[in-house]
Order: structure tokens, then C-alpha cells, then sequence
């Protein structure tokens, strides 16, 4: 009985180990999937503001749609890997909405447009930096 006492403790023990480890690197991954989700989201907001001309908004780079790709692919990682949704990951559907609408519509808002994908852009950053902060606020603690 009492060996298969100590072997349970050990059993414990390297399991705790185990855990603590795949805990520490899901952080790991998660700091560096919001990283990923910043950079993205810094190229295209930077892409948005520097557009002059509204047809610019409709002939998009190819880096910039490879940027939204990421950025999408991203997000949905991120649901995946955080098992809760807070208020604040949904906000970047208001950037997607933002970036999207000079594609789809051409004569729509045709006057406001470049305001609308410039401010709603900085939708996109919205997320990954709350989760940035929340993180440096989780890690001093």
C-alpha cells in the first residue's frame, strides 16, 4: 500500500509538472498570436491612413489582403485558444465592416468613405492591445 502510495505522488507530481508546462506554453503561444494580431492590424491601419484616393480602397495590395488574412486567421485562433469571448473581441467586426465597405459599395457614402475606413480601421487594433494589457497587467501581478 505504501508503495503504490509513493508511486501515485509521483504520478501527481509529474503530471503538475506537465501541466504547469503546457500551461506556460499556451501562454507563451497566446502572447505571441496577440503580437501577430498587432502587427497585422498596425500594416493595415498604417495601409488605411495612407490611402489618398477612394479607388486605392478598392485595388488592394496583395501584402494588404495577405495582412487581413492573417489578421482573420488570427482572430479565430485566438477563439480557440481563449475558452472565454469577452466584450472587446468583438470589436474588431467593426473594423472588418470598415475595410470591407469601399469594396462592396461603390457609390455608397462615396463622400465619407475615406473617413469610414480610416477611423473604422483603428478598430482592428482595439482587441489585441486590450489583451496586451491585460496580459502585462496578469504578469506583474
Amino acid at each position: 500500500m505504501l508503495c503504490k502510495f509513493a508511486e501515485l505522488k509521483k504520478c501527481t507530481f509529474v503530471t503538475t509538472n506537465f501541466l504547469n508546462v503546457k500551461n506556460s506554453l499556451s501562454r507563451i503561444f497566446y502572447f505571441l498570436l496577440v503580437l501577430a494580431l498587432i502587427i497585422s492590424g498596425t500594416f493595415i491601419v498604417y495601409y488605411y491612413w495612407t490611402v489618398s484616393d477612394a479607388s486605392q480602397l478598392r485595388d488592394l495590395p496583395m501584402s494588404v489582403l495577405v495582412y487581413i488574412i492573417i489578421y482573420i486567421l488570427g482572430q479565430l485562433l485566438k477563439r480557440y485558444v481563449k475558452k472565454n469571448i469577452k466584450w472587446y473581441d468583438w470589436v474588431y467586426y467593426l473594423g472588418l465592416i470598415a475595410i470591407v465597405l469601399p469594396i462592396i459599395s461603390e457609390t455608397f457614402l462615396k463622400d465619407n468613405i475615406l473617413a469610414i475606413t480610416k477611423y473604422g480601421a483603428l478598430f482592428l487594433l482595439i482587441p489585441p492591445l486590450i489583451e496586451l494589457a491585460l496580459i502585462a497587467i496578469k504578469g506583474n501581478k
